[in-house]
């Protein structure tokens, strides 16, 4: 009775070993797809970001060759020009 009645009592132990660690694994698992996705969110926003920063920078480009042909200057001259008057500090 009293080898039986261990035998049992490792048995229960072992098995709640187990269910703690299938319950730890399925957090874990729960955690990681939570991160997957928060990683994937972000991904999302720094394409979208670098999208938005390529069009801000073109449209600057596009702006300052306006610039230059109405003052009828060489590339670089109007910005030297402000620079050379002390506002480009």
């Amino acid at each position: 009775y009293a080898a039986s009645h261990s035998e049992r009592i490792v048995k229960e132990l072992s098995l709640g070993k187990y269910r703690g660690l299938e319950k730890e694994a399925e957090l874990l698992l729960s955690s990681l797809s939570a991160l997957q996705e928060k990683a994937h969110q972000l991904e999302v926003s720094l394409s979208a970001e670098t999208r938005v920063k390529l069009d801000l920078f073109s449209a600057l480009g596009d702006a300052r060759r306006r610039l230059q042909i109405a003052h009828g200057k060489k590339p670089g001259v109007v910005f030297q020009d402000i620079h050379d008057a002390g506002l480009g500090n």
